[in-house]
C-alpha cells in the first residue's frame, strides 16, 4: 500500500508542475502581448533641446499604444549616409526623418516609401491642424507619402558686441556694405564669417542667396528646375560663385574646410566669428549659452542689383514609413505623436524653431529672437526659395556640393568650369 501511494503522491507532483510550466508558458506569452510592437525609428535632431522634446513624444506614444520604439539617432552628413545606405539595401526603418524635395521624391521613386494617403485623407481633422500647402512638399503623383515635420529658413546672424567692437554701427543692407563690415572687422583683428564648410551645405547657404541677389528667384527656380535654356553657368550664377570665392578666402575663419555644421554655430555662439548664415534650428544652440543670446541678432541677407529679399527655405523635412514595415497603422500613430500641437507648440517656444502646423504660441514663452524672426518671415519677406540642393536629383547635388568645396578651395579657383559640371 505504500508503494502505491508513492507513486500515487509523484504522480500528483508531476501532474501539478507540469501544469505550473504550462501556466509560466501562459504568463510569459501573455506579458509577450502586453509589450505591444517595437517600432524602429531614425531621427536627426539639430539640438538637445529638440532631442529631448522628441523623446517625451516618443513615450507618450509609448504609453499610449503599448509599442515600444527603438530610434537611432545621427547628425548631418552621417544621417544622411545612413539613409542612403538603408535605401540601397531596402532596409529603411518603420519611420524615419527626411529632408523634402527632390530627393525625397527619388527615393519614394525607388519604391522605398509607404503610401500614407488612405491614412492621411481619412484623417480630415489632423490634416487641416497644417498649414496651407504643407502637404505639397511630401505628395509625390497625388499620393501622400510623408507628413511635413518643419518650415524652416536661412537668415544672416550678427554679434552686435563684435560689430561695436569693429566700429560697425549699422548693418549691413547691401554686399558692398558687407564686405565694407568685414574688412573693418579684420581691421580689429576679429573673424568675419564663420561656416561649417565641412559639410559642404551650409555653403550653399551663401552661394544660393547671392545667385538670388544677383540674378532673381525666376532664374533660380528655372535653373533648380532644369529649364533647357539655363544652367548654373548662368552669368548671374558664375558671379555668385566669383564673390563667394572672394568672401571665403577674404573673410572665412582659418580652417573652415574642417569646421561642420554642428561646430559652426557653436563657435559663433561663443563669439569666434561675427556673422553667419545659419537657420532657424540654430537658435536652439544659441539659447544654450548662457547670455549669448544678448549679443545676437539677424538681419536679411544683403541685396544687388535686384529688390529680392525671399529668404532661403520652407517645407524642408518630413517623416515617412519605410516601405517593407509591417506597422503602418502603428507608425502612422507615432508619427501623429511627434507631429502633435502638443509637441510642436513645446519645440516653437523651447527651441525658436518655425512650425508647419498651426500652433498658438504664447509670445512670453518665446525666445524673444525666435519671435522676432517668426514675425519677419510671416509679415516682412516677400516669401521662400527652396535649399538648392534638395530642389536637385542627388546626382546633381552633389556635384554642387563638391563645387562648392572647390570654388572656396583656392583663391584662383576656376568658377566657371565648376559650375558647369552641375548638368
Amino acid at each position: 500500500m505504500r508503494s502505491k501511494k508513492y507513486v500515487v503522491s509523484v504522480l500528483c507532483a508531476i501532474f501539478i508542475f507540469l501544469m505550473l510550466c504550462g501556466g509560466c508558458q501562459k504568463n510569459d506569452k501573455d506579458d509577450a502581448t502586453a509589450k505591444g510592437k517595437e517600432i524602429t525609428y531614425f531621427y536627426n535632431a539639430s539640438n538637445e533641446v529638440e532631442r529631448k522634446i522628441t523623446e517625451e513624444a516618443i513615450k507618450r506614444y509609448e504609453k499610449k499604444s503599448g509599442n515600444t520604439v527603438k530610434t537611432t539617432t545621427m547628425e548631418g552628413e552621417s544621417y544622411k549616409t545612413k539613409i542612403k545606405t538603408s535605401v540601397a539595401s531596402n532596409t529603411l526603418p518603420d519611420v524615419f526623418n527626411y529632408w523634402t524635395g527632390e530627393q525625397f521624391q527619388t527615393i519614394v521613386e525607388s519604391g522605398n516609401v509607404m503610401d500614407l494617403s488612405d491614412l492621411v485623407n481619412a484623417d480630415t481633422e489632423y490634416k487641416q491642424q497644417f498649414i496651407d500647402g504643407a502637404f505639397d512638399e511630401v505628395t509625390v503623383r497625388d499620393k501622400v507619402y510623408g507628413i511635413p515635420t518643419s518650415v524652416t529658413g536661412q537668415i544672416m546672424f550678427f554679434n552686435k558686441t563684435l560689430f561695436e567692437k569693429a566700429g560697425i554701427s549699422e548693418v549691413p543692407s547691401t554686399i558692398e556694405e558687407l564686405e565694407e563690415a568685414c574688412d573693418k572687422l579684420n581691421d580689429a583683428g576679429i573673424t568675419p564669417i564663420i561656416c561649417g564648410s565641412k559639410d559642404r551645405w551650409p555653403l550653399l547657404g551663401w552661394f544660393s542667396y547671392l545667385a538670388v541677389r544677383y540674378g532673381g528667384v525666376e532664374l533660380y527656380t528655372d535653373v533648380t528646375n532644369g529649364k533647357s535654356d539655363t544652367s548654373f553657368a548662368n552669368p548671374e550664377f558664375v558671379r555668385a560663385g566669383k564673390k563667394l570665392n572672394e568672401i571665403s578666402q577674404k573673410y572665412f575663419i582659418n580652417g573652415s574646410m574642417a569646421i561642420d555644421s554642428t561646430a559652426a554655430p557653436a563657435q559663433f555662439t561663443a563669439g569666434q566669428a561675427a556673422i553667419f548664415i545659419g537657420g532657424t534650428w540654430d537658435i536652439g544652440t544659441f539659447a544654450s549659452e548662457d547670455h549669448a543670446l544678448e549679443n545676437i541678432e539677424f538681419a536679411p541677407f544683403p541685396a544687388a542689383e535686384t529688390d529680392e529679399d525671399a529668404v532661403y527655405g520652407g517645407i524642408a523635412n518630413c517623416m515617412a514609413v519605410g516601405a517593407s514595415s509591417d506597422k503602418k497603422e502603428e507608425a502612422y500613430d507615432l508619427i501623429k505623436e511627434i507631429m502633435s500641437v502638443e509637441t510642436e507648440t513645446k519645440k516653437v517656444e523651447e527651441t525658436g524653431s518655425l512650425s508647419c502646423m498651426k500652433v498658438d504660441v504664447d509670445k512670453d514663452k518665446m525666445i524673444p529672437l525666435a519671435y522676432d524672426l517668426t514675425e519677419y518671415f510671416n509679415k516682412r519677406a516677400s516669401g521662400f526659395f527652396p535649399y538648392t540642393d534638395q530642389a536637385l536629383n542627388p546626382e546633381q547635388a552633389e556635384r554642387l556640393l563638391n563645387a562648392m568645396t572647390e570654388i572656396i578651395a583656392s583663391p584662383d579657383a576656376d568658377v566657371e568650369e565648376q559650375l558647369q559640371a552641375i548638368k
